[in-house]
């Protein structure tokens, strides 16, 4: 059992070094990058890496630093999904004021672009933010 558990510590610390060589690396590229849409994907990479390794407010860190640009870049489809990615960090967080937000500002832009598919997305986690306020009125008008 004993030998299971440092076999099993020896691997994850690989992976844990792996990841954090991963995002020190996109980093440096981001630095390096004078390319406004490879610097955009990169912020979307190294924010997806920190979100998944559960580090919810540095993932919002660069999410927000490729929404910015996004915007500058005037990509309304990159700006959308930002915000998508923006709604999944605040609820890990539990910051609903800030995820109501992101919804809010990702909805107006699929309506913008008449985008029935992230239109639908956010009408969906605006129900269930609703819902989960115990504001059934509003919930369901989203919903709906």
């Amino acid at each position: 059992m004993k030998k299971l558990l440092l076999i099993f510590f020896i691997v994850n610390s690989f992976f844990l070094l792996a990841q954090e060589k991963e995002q020190s690396s996109t980093y440096t590229e981001i630095l390096n990058c004078t390319d406004s849409s490879k610097k955009v994907t990169l912020y979307n990479r190294l924010a997806h890496n920190y979100f998944h390794d559960g580090l919810f407010e540095r993932s919002i860190h660069f999410f927000k630093k490729g929404l910015s640009l996004a915007t500058e870049l005037k990509d309304t489809s990159l700006m959308i999904g930002f915000n998508l990615s923006l709604v999944d960090a605040y609820d890990n967080l539990g910051a609903k004021t800030l995820e109501f937000e992101a919804s809010f500002n990702g909805l107006r832009l699929s309506e913008l672009r008449k985008d029935q598919t992230n239109m639908a997305r956010f009408y969906r986690v605006l129900g269930q933010a609703y819902c989960s306020q115990k504001d059934n009125v509003k919930s369901i008008e989203y919903y709906t």
